[in-house]
């Protein structure tokens, strides 16, 4: 029998003062899977011609999607006060993830516009700069989330988690 993974199961959802149950959550996340596989779907169908295209297109795609897998799985691994491979290695995805797509975008950019240099450097440097501040905020986050915790007896790493 077909089973959803774990990181997609039902789970009330705390927002703000109330809760949202988990299948309002589920489907959400399933109507926009929906509408991001139809617009990959008819942006490939209408770029049929161009092969460069239709990669760009489906490499976005499977892009996004493992950067939803990544950032729902890194969320939902416990933290481990000592050294956790696994959300070590969740977390290098979700920044290699993020930092790829962002630089594929803006490599369309360049493609459809034909900048001039000054544009052009523009537009490579705010990928470079967000991949680089990802980075550092990815490297950081264990630090800050120890040091609340430790000035707050523990109570700031639920704060920061967001629960």
């Amino acid at each position: 029998m077909w089973c959803l993974p774990y990181c997609l199961r039902p789970r009330a959802v705390v927002v703000g003062h109330g809760q949202l149950g988990g299948r309002s959550v589920l489907r959400v996340v399933l109507v926009l899977f929906f509408f991001l596989t139809v617009d990959a779907a008819m942006s490939i169908y209408s770029t049929l011609g161009d092969v460069g295209a239709v990669l760009s297109v489906a490499s976005a795609y499977f892009n996004i999607v493992a950067l939803f897998v990544s950032v729902v799985l890194y969320v939902q691994a416990p933290p481990s006060p000592h050294f956790s491979p696994k959300r070590s290695r969740l977390k290098a995805a979700v920044w290699m993830l993020t930092t790829l797509l962002t630089l594929q975008y803006v490599y369309g950019v360049m493609r459809a516009t034909k900048p001039t240099l000054n544009d052009a450097l523009l537009l490579w440097t705010m990928p470079a700069a967000t991949g680089v501040a990802a980075l550092y905020v990815f490297l950081h986050e264990d630090n800050w989330i120890r040091r609340a915790a430790d000035s707050n007896g523990g109570a700031a790493e639920l704060q920061l988690r967001g629960v």
